[in-house]
């Protein structure tokens, strides 16, 4: 229901058919940006935010899916903040947990604040990327995803950075899907081990 947006697709040199379906839309607000060769997700987040214009950057990850109300919600969060933490996150359904994904906190607010907090910022459950919205100024500041971490866990080394100089905010309501298949759980849980 926000309308005032651009939306970029990077694809990391997929062999689907995501090229043709993003060209059958006739809306000047999509970008299509194609990778010629895999560069991991990193890399795509990146090539994401150099292509981006607008002045807070949220990522959606192609197994993952928007509420209705996410961008729209995390933007008025952002305008009624004072001082505008670093990062919001939101609330959202695992499917394959079939439940929410962070169940331990009562109601919105700060989840990090550099200054209040001397703990390690990922010791507070924060959701994925997909849940994440980024002032760009922040971005500017932090700098870019670490590429050399390709596909394992260049998301927490972002968070981290990030926390360390800027509060993080969870605001929780229900905004995202995560579509985690059960063989990608376990294969995560298997590299943990």
């Amino acid at each position: 229901d926000y309308q005032n947006l651009e939306i970029l697709i990077i694809n990391d040199a997929s062999g689907d058919s995501t090229e043709t379906v993003v060209k059958s839309f006739d809306d000047p607000r999509i970008k299509y940006v194609l990778h010629e060769k895999n560069r991991g997700l990193a890399a795509a987040r990146n090539t994401g935010i150099r292509n981006s214009s607008g002045e807070y950057i949220t990522f959606l990850d192609d197994d993952d899916e928007w509420g209705y109300r996410k961008v729209r919600r995390q933007v008025q969060t952002f305008n009624h903040l004072d001082p505008k933490p670093g990062l919001i996150f939101t609330n959202g359904f695992s499917e394959y947990e079939n439940g929410l994904i962070i169940r331990n906190k009562q109601g919105s607010g700060i989840a990090f604040d550099p200054g209040r907090d001397r703990f390690f910022p990922l010791r507070v459950l924060v959701s994925p990327p997909s849940s994440w919205m980024i002032p760009k100024a922040v971005v500017a500041d932090i700098g870019f995803f670490d590429e050399e971490m390709f596909n394992n866990w260049d998301d927490g080394d972002y968070l981290v950075r990030v926390s360390f100089k800027y509060q993080t905010y969870f605001l929780n309501e229900n905004l995202v899907i995560w579509h985690a298949l059960a063989n990608h759980v376990n294969m995560i849980n298997e590299k943990l081990i």
